[in-house]
Protein backbone atom coordinates (compact mmCIF):
# COMPACT_ATOMS: atom_id res chain seq x y z
CA UNK A 1 0.00 0.00 0.00
CA UNK A 2 1.33 3.46 -0.89
CA UNK A 3 0.06 7.02 -0.48
CA UNK A 4 1.23 8.89 -3.56
CA UNK A 5 2.07 12.60 -3.86
CA UNK A 6 -1.15 12.99 -5.87
CA UNK A 7 -3.20 11.98 -2.82
CA UNK A 8 -4.20 8.53 -4.12
CA UNK A 9 -3.91 5.60 -1.70
CA UNK A 10 -3.07 2.63 -3.91
CA UNK A 11 -2.64 -1.07 -3.23
CA UNK A 12 -0.08 -3.03 -5.23
CA UNK A 13 0.77 -6.67 -5.67
CA UNK A 14 3.74 -8.30 -7.31
CA UNK A 15 3.35 -9.70 -10.80
CA UNK A 16 6.17 -10.64 -13.12
CA UNK A 17 8.69 -9.28 -10.61
CA UNK A 18 7.19 -5.82 -10.55
CA UNK A 19 4.47 -4.04 -8.51
CA UNK A 20 1.10 -3.77 -10.24
CA UNK A 21 -1.72 -1.53 -8.95
CA UNK A 22 -4.78 -3.51 -7.98
CA UNK A 23 -6.86 -0.95 -6.06
CA UNK A 24 -7.21 2.77 -5.44
CA UNK A 25 -8.82 2.80 -2.01
CA UNK A 26 -10.11 6.36 -1.76
CA UNK A 27 -11.87 6.65 -5.11
CA UNK A 28 -15.15 5.38 -3.67
CA UNK A 29 -15.10 8.11 -1.02
CA UNK A 30 -13.59 11.07 -2.87
CA UNK A 31 -14.46 12.99 -6.01
CA UNK A 32 -11.67 13.27 -8.57
CA UNK A 33 -11.49 17.01 -8.01
CA UNK A 34 -10.63 16.52 -4.34
CA UNK A 35 -7.20 15.17 -5.18
CA UNK A 36 -4.55 17.92 -4.92
CA UNK A 37 -2.88 17.38 -8.29
CA UNK A 38 -5.79 16.09 -10.38
CA UNK A 39 -5.45 18.95 -12.85
CA UNK A 40 -1.84 19.98 -12.25
CA UNK A 41 -0.59 23.38 -11.16
CA UNK A 42 -3.11 26.19 -11.67
CA UNK A 43 -5.54 23.75 -13.30
CA UNK A 44 -9.23 24.10 -12.46
CA UNK A 45 -11.12 20.87 -11.83
CA UNK A 46 -14.84 21.03 -12.64
CA UNK A 47 -16.86 17.83 -12.46
CA UNK A 48 -13.72 15.82 -13.12
CA UNK A 49 -12.70 17.92 -16.14
CA UNK A 50 -9.54 20.06 -16.23
CA UNK A 51 -9.08 23.52 -17.69
CA UNK A 52 -6.90 26.60 -17.29
CA UNK A 53 -8.07 29.99 -16.01
CA UNK A 54 -9.73 31.79 -18.91
CA UNK A 55 -9.34 35.29 -20.28
CA UNK A 56 -9.34 37.89 -17.50
CA UNK A 57 -11.72 40.90 -17.52
CA UNK A 58 -8.84 43.06 -18.79
CA UNK A 59 -8.79 40.97 -21.96
CA UNK A 60 -5.47 39.29 -21.19
CA UNK A 61 -4.73 35.58 -20.95
CA UNK A 62 -2.34 34.86 -18.12
CA UNK A 63 -2.27 31.06 -18.35
CA UNK A 64 -1.86 28.41 -21.01
CA UNK A 65 -2.03 24.61 -20.86
CA UNK A 66 1.26 22.79 -20.56
CA UNK A 67 -0.02 20.32 -23.13
CA UNK A 68 -3.17 21.01 -25.16
CA UNK A 69 -3.89 17.31 -25.55
CA UNK A 70 -3.38 16.49 -21.84
CA UNK A 71 -5.21 19.10 -19.74
CA UNK A 72 -4.54 17.16 -16.53
CA UNK A 73 -0.88 18.18 -16.74
CA UNK A 74 -1.84 21.65 -15.58
CA UNK A 75 -1.18 25.20 -16.68
CA UNK A 76 1.77 27.56 -16.77
CA UNK A 77 1.85 31.31 -16.41
CA UNK A 78 2.54 33.12 -19.67
CA UNK A 79 4.59 35.68 -17.74
CA UNK A 80 6.24 34.04 -14.70
CA UNK A 81 5.93 35.81 -11.36
CA UNK A 82 8.97 37.72 -10.17
CA UNK A 83 9.33 39.00 -6.62
CA UNK A 84 11.44 41.89 -7.95
CA UNK A 85 8.66 43.27 -10.19
CA UNK A 86 5.73 43.57 -7.79
CA UNK A 87 4.56 46.75 -9.48
CA UNK A 88 3.49 44.56 -12.39
CA UNK A 89 1.57 42.09 -10.24
CA UNK A 90 -2.19 41.79 -10.56
CA UNK A 91 -4.88 39.35 -9.40
CA UNK A 92 -7.15 37.30 -11.59
CA UNK A 93 -10.44 36.59 -9.81
CA UNK A 94 -11.87 33.08 -10.12
CA UNK A 95 -15.42 32.92 -8.79
CA UNK A 96 -16.61 29.86 -6.84
CA UNK A 97 -13.12 28.39 -6.90
CA UNK A 98 -11.52 26.98 -3.77
CA UNK A 99 -8.59 24.85 -2.67
CA UNK A 100 -8.81 21.24 -1.52
CA UNK A 101 -7.09 22.07 1.78
CA UNK A 102 -6.57 25.81 2.41
CA UNK A 103 -3.97 27.00 4.89
CA UNK A 104 -4.86 28.67 8.18
CA UNK A 105 -7.00 31.70 7.54
CA UNK A 106 -6.87 35.36 8.58
CA UNK A 107 -10.27 36.41 9.89
CA UNK A 108 -12.18 39.67 9.55
CA UNK A 109 -10.33 41.14 6.56
CA UNK A 110 -11.72 42.61 3.38
CA UNK A 111 -10.69 41.54 -0.10
CA UNK A 112 -8.16 44.36 -0.54
CA UNK A 113 -6.41 43.47 2.70
CA UNK A 114 -6.33 39.87 1.52
CA UNK A 115 -4.62 40.93 -1.72
CA UNK A 116 -2.08 43.11 0.06
CA UNK A 117 -1.19 40.29 2.43
CA UNK A 118 -0.46 38.08 -0.56
CA UNK A 119 1.57 40.77 -2.33
CA UNK A 120 3.81 41.21 0.70
CA UNK A 121 4.59 37.49 0.78
CA UNK A 122 6.88 36.43 -2.05
CA UNK A 123 5.90 32.78 -1.68
CA UNK A 124 2.17 33.56 -2.06
CA UNK A 125 0.77 32.31 -5.37
CA UNK A 126 -2.95 32.50 -4.63
CA UNK A 127 -5.13 33.99 -1.92
CA UNK A 128 -8.55 32.51 -1.25
CA UNK A 129 -11.27 34.81 0.04
CA UNK A 130 -14.09 33.09 1.90
CA UNK A 131 -17.14 35.17 2.75
CA UNK A 132 -20.75 34.96 3.84
CA UNK A 133 -23.46 36.63 1.76
CA UNK A 134 -23.79 39.49 4.26
CA UNK A 135 -19.96 39.88 4.35
CA UNK A 136 -20.03 39.87 8.14
CA UNK A 137 -17.83 36.79 8.22
CA UNK A 138 -14.76 36.96 5.98
CA UNK A 139 -11.52 35.04 5.91
CA UNK A 140 -8.38 35.11 3.80
CA UNK A 141 -6.21 32.06 3.12
CA UNK A 142 -2.70 32.55 1.76
CA UNK A 143 -1.48 29.67 -0.38
CA UNK A 144 2.17 29.30 -1.35
CA UNK A 145 1.67 26.24 -3.56
CA UNK A 146 -0.12 26.16 -6.89
CA UNK A 147 -1.87 22.82 -6.90
CA UNK A 148 -5.20 22.16 -8.61
CA UNK A 149 -8.21 24.36 -7.90
CA UNK A 150 -11.76 23.13 -7.50
CA UNK A 151 -14.71 24.99 -8.98
CA UNK A 152 -18.18 24.83 -7.46
CA UNK A 153 -17.21 21.93 -5.27
CA UNK A 154 -17.39 23.25 -1.73
CA UNK A 155 -21.12 22.48 -1.31
CA UNK A 156 -21.17 25.16 1.38
CA UNK A 157 -24.66 26.70 1.75
CA UNK A 158 -23.39 29.64 3.81
CA UNK A 159 -20.02 30.70 2.45
CA UNK A 160 -18.76 31.57 -1.03
CA UNK A 161 -15.20 31.36 -2.30
CA UNK A 162 -13.15 33.62 -4.52
CA UNK A 163 -9.67 32.63 -5.70
CA UNK A 164 -7.31 35.58 -6.14
CA UNK A 165 -4.58 34.22 -8.39
CA UNK A 166 -1.49 36.42 -8.49
CA UNK A 167 -0.32 37.10 -12.04
CA UNK A 168 2.20 39.37 -13.68
CA UNK A 169 1.75 41.61 -16.67
CA UNK A 170 4.62 42.15 -19.04
CA UNK A 171 6.17 45.62 -18.60
CA UNK A 172 5.77 47.98 -21.52
CA UNK A 173 8.83 47.85 -23.73
CA UNK A 174 9.90 51.22 -25.04
CA UNK A 175 10.30 51.15 -28.79
CA UNK A 176 13.87 52.00 -29.90
CA UNK A 177 12.71 54.94 -32.00
CA UNK A 178 10.83 56.55 -29.10
CA UNK A 179 14.04 58.02 -27.67
CA UNK A 180 14.99 59.30 -31.11
CA UNK A 181 11.67 61.09 -31.52
CA UNK A 182 11.95 62.60 -28.06
CA UNK A 183 15.37 64.11 -28.85
CA UNK A 184 14.75 65.08 -32.46
CA UNK A 185 14.78 68.83 -33.10
CA UNK A 186 14.26 70.98 -36.24
CA UNK A 187 17.94 71.89 -36.11
CA UNK A 188 18.96 68.23 -36.27
CA UNK A 189 16.34 67.40 -38.88
CA UNK A 190 15.96 70.06 -41.53
CA UNK A 191 12.99 68.27 -43.03
CA UNK A 192 10.21 66.68 -40.94
CA UNK A 193 10.32 62.96 -40.52
CA UNK A 194 7.03 61.09 -40.83
CA UNK A 195 6.79 57.66 -39.31
CA UNK A 196 4.10 55.21 -40.11
CA UNK A 197 3.94 52.51 -37.47
CA UNK A 198 1.84 49.42 -37.63
CA UNK A 199 0.19 48.21 -34.43
CA UNK A 200 2.70 46.66 -32.03
CA UNK A 201 5.65 48.34 -33.73
CA UNK A 202 6.11 45.60 -36.29
CA UNK A 203 7.25 47.86 -39.16
CA UNK A 204 8.59 51.35 -39.61
CA UNK A 205 8.65 53.36 -42.81
CA UNK A 206 10.20 56.82 -43.01
CA UNK A 207 9.74 59.45 -45.66
CA UNK A 208 11.28 62.92 -45.87
CA UNK A 209 9.14 65.65 -47.37
CA UNK A 210 10.97 68.46 -49.16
Amino acid sequence: MKLGPDGHLRVYEWADLRPVEVADLLTQFMDKCNYPTECGNYGICTNGQCSCPGVAPDGRSYFRPINDTQPSLGCSQITPLSCRDTEYHRFQHLTDVYYFHPADGIDNVDIEKCKQTCLKNCSCKTAFFKYAENLKHRSCFIQSGSYSFVQDGSNDPIYSWLALVEVQIAPNVTAPWTKFLATATPERNKAPLFLQLCEGGCMVSAERVF
